[in-house]
């Protein structure tokens, strides 16, 4: 049964969000996401690029670190889920992305990441806000 996004999530909550990368940490994000309110599931990477394989309530996209895709396959799926969304929709995606140790230090003392690039591992809420804050940027 699908949990209805608690009232005090921003009207800016998903009514569809999809999960991807890694098969295991994507379903563990997924239940995570849906302990939290939205309504998340998982895909794997190969069909994301099959027609309507999102769906129509699908608002974002959230890409796992996955060590099966290789830098220039991943450049390419961005690309192309880049043109689908300006052709499509408005569909915004998410990259939780990787450091070692001594980059994440120096990049958190510098500054944030772009707006849809979220260090990974992070803590759920910092996740949260993470969302929050992309999918208000596109409904400006």
């Amino acid at each position: 049964m699908e949990r209805e996004a608690p009232t005090n999530k921003q009207s800016s909550a998903p009514s569809g969000m999809v999960v991807s990368g890694d098969p295991l940490g994507s379903r563990i994000l997924e239940l995570l996401l849906r302990n939290c309110g939205y309504q998340a599931k998982s895909l794997p990477l190969a069909s994301l690029n099959e027609p309507g394989a999102l769906g129509e309530d699908v608002r974002l996209l959230v890409l796992t670190p996955t060590q099966t895709l290789s830098t220039k396959r991943r450049k390419a799926l961005l690309a192309s889920l880049k043109e689908q969304m300006q052709r499509d929709r408005e569909l915004v995606v998410m990259e939780l992305i990787t450091l070692p140790d001594e980059r994440r230090e120096e990049q958190e003392e510098e500054q944030e990441l772009p707006t849809h690039k979220v260090l990974w591992p992070c803590r759920i809420d910092e996740l949260e806000r993470r969302i929050e804050a992309a999918l208000l940027s596109v409904a400006r």
